[in-house]
């Protein structure tokens, strides 16, 4: 929940518009899930840690975390291709993962998926 994140990374919303969303939900006593996802352009472990600090402050029932996957045809795709971005190796997205996890264990957010799915047939591979 990084605004120069969210920016980099054209998310189309910023960290307040998430806040002001999660507000609204929690007070018509709806089920708040968020979603994370780590790999983010900008992103690092330590902006990882701070997100699920952040997601377990706005009292989130669920999360579900999600590696940055880079999609051919992509702007993501396009800065791969000109090294402007490299993408998490599948052991790094593991290890910031498994990083995370206790922080949404101490708060009782439940994980309902680390969406560790990769469709071969359009993911870049990184090398």
């Amino acid at each position: 929940m990084h605004n120069e994140v969210l920016k980099a990374s054209r998310r189309g919303h910023t960290a307040e518009d998430t806040e002001k969303a999660s507000r609204l939900i929690k007070e018509n006593a709806l089920r708040l899930c968020l979603q994370m996802m780590i790999g983010l352009p900008g992103n690092d472990a330590e902006k990882n840690m701070f997100t699920a600090k952040r997601i377990c402050e706005l009292d989130a029932d669920d999360t579900r975390i999600y590696p940055c996957l880079v999609i051919r045809g992509t702007d993501l795709h396009k800065w791969y291709a000109e090294k402007k971005y490299q993408p998490l190796s599948i052991e790094e997205a593991v290890n910031q993962t498994k990083d995370i996890l206790p922080i949404f264990e101490k708060y009782h957010v439940n994980i309902i998926k680390n969406q560790f799915r990769f469709d071969l047939c359009c993911m870049i591979q990184p090398s």
